[in-house]
């Protein structure tokens, strides 16, 4: 018995190693690394929002054995482990896609959907958040039922800039979110570790 199923393990393996080798070289994720690293806002922004100091806007990191990546916004700079909304990015195989799921814990908020790289410095994330059943909460509350689309551009400025709109999905047309007609401007942390692009 010990014998036979350790020969289907070591049968499995030597299946899968080809295509993890291959996998790794041409890692549909990879096409995201400019995002890879925390990013802050400005001064200029923290002084008209005090309560962003302490926190990255964004972080995303490779997870094992880099098959997915772990995103969080509104990190705590101070308690890295503490973030309003955590969750992974990963390829989608049957789709062909670059898919992200997250959520939110305090707000009960879950976030689904994939990115799509534009051009090289053009990064957009379509999503939809489903709310629970709370008018106070869910934007939008004139439209029917619990989630909102919603697209998010990420427009690289140069290599440690980003400027960022968020839309919501009204009818047929994109709106701008929360009131905001100009980029939200996020900063690459110089002062934590980057990972290396392969």
């Amino acid at each position: 018995m010990k014998t036979s199923l350790c020969l289907t393990v070591m049968f499995t393996l030597s299946l899968a190693h080809p295509c993890l080798a291959a996998e790794q070289e041409d890692n549909p994720l990879q096409k995201l690394h400019r995002l890879l690293g925390n990013w802050s806002p400005p001064e200029a922004a923290i002084e008209r929002w005090p309560q962003l100091k302490d926190r990255w806007t964004m972080s995303m990191e490779w997870g094992s054995e880099r098959g997915i990546f772990r995103i969080y916004e509104g990190r705590n700079k101070l308690d890295p482990k503490q973030a309003l909304l955590e969750g992974m990015v990963y390829w989608d195989p049957r789709h062909q896609d670059i898919r992200f799921t997250a959520y939110n814990t305090g707000l009960k908020l879950l976030f689904e959907g994939n990115y799509q790289l534009e051009d090289e410095s053009r990064i957009v994330r379509h999503y939809q958040v489903h709310y629970p059943a709370d008018k106070d909460l869910i934007p939008r509350p004139d439209l029917p039922g619990w989630s909102r689309e919603f697209r998010e551009v990420y427009q690289f400025t140069d290599h440690d800039t980003i400027a960022q709109t968020v839309e919501i999905k009204v009818a047929d047309s994109w709106e701008f979110w929360g009131g905001r007609t100009e980029p939200f401007i996020s900063i690459r942390d110089q002062q934590t570790e980057q990972q290396p692009e392969e």
